[in-house]
């Protein structure tokens, strides 16, 4: 079965906001517990401007997406931070 991906990005990096990122990024892990691998949070805790939710089912990808957004309008963050689904090859290791 084929799996998707969405890259979590801040729009404008800042590397005093690198804190604060992962500590989004984190909720953003405990959110989507069991919807994505397990290794996006070692991503989250190397994360200083982006990191990839990877492995989604592609059936998932909707409500992977909508509980993102949640956290990102939880934080307020919905002009500082962007989605963007990759395929697999783009994905970074």
């Amino acid at each position: 079965m084929r799996r998707a991906a969405i890259e979590v990005a801040l729009n404008e990096p800042d590397r005093k906001m690198i804190p604060q990122f992962r500590d989004f990024g984190e909720d953003v892990y405990r959110a989507l517990r069991g919807l994505c691998a397990e290794s996006l949070i070692d991503e989250v805790d190397r994360a200083t401007d982006r990191f990839t939710v990877r492995d989604v089912r592609r059936q998932d990808i909707g409500t992977v997406t909508d509980a993102i957004r949640r956290v990102i309008r939880r934080y307020g963050w919905e002009d500082r931070v962007s989605l963007r689904r990759v395929d697999a090859g783009e994905c970074a290791t």
